[in-house]
């Protein structure tokens, strides 16, 4: 860190993303884009920015919203929700390809969460009390 004239704060872009909880890239991106000045790149050639520049720009960009980790989770609640329905079906009211659906539908199958009826339909399976005994 150092400071200019005006004792504001400047930060390279390891220190800008620990400051927002964004990390280096998108930091790098958003200078590359234009959005975050630089100030001073005499650090090495690397760029410095002001950290009222990076307050002002991260809280005025929009933040990716971060993925399920277990997408298939919101098939199984909302197949509990419905009771029973096919791939297609969850996939309209998730709004994700029926590919999608039916590889979430598969995944919680294997894992004994879901079956699969005769004509398609989908439901959730009660787990037995053996489940979770070690």
């Amino acid at each position: 860190m150092q400071l200019v004239g005006s004792q504001e704060t400047l930060l390279n872009t390891t220190e800008a993303a620990a400051l927002t909880g964004r990390s280096m890239a998108a930091v790098r991106n958003a200078i590359m884009r234009g959005l975050l000045p630089v100030v001073d790149r005499t650090n090495l050639g690397r760029p410095l920015v002001r950290r009222s520049d990076v307050l002002v720009w991260d809280k005025r960009s929009i933040r990716p919203r971060r993925k399920d980790t277990e997408p298939w989770l919101r098939v199984a609640d909302t197949l509990g929700v419905l009771g029973f329905a096919s791939a297609e079906e969850l996939a309209t009211c998730l709004g994700i390809h029926p590919g999608n659906a039916r590889k979430y539908l598969l995944i919680l199958e294997a894992q004994q969460r879901a079956k699969r009826g005769n004509d398609g339909q989908w439901s959730l399976t009660r787990p037995s009390s053996a489940t979770g005994a070690a």
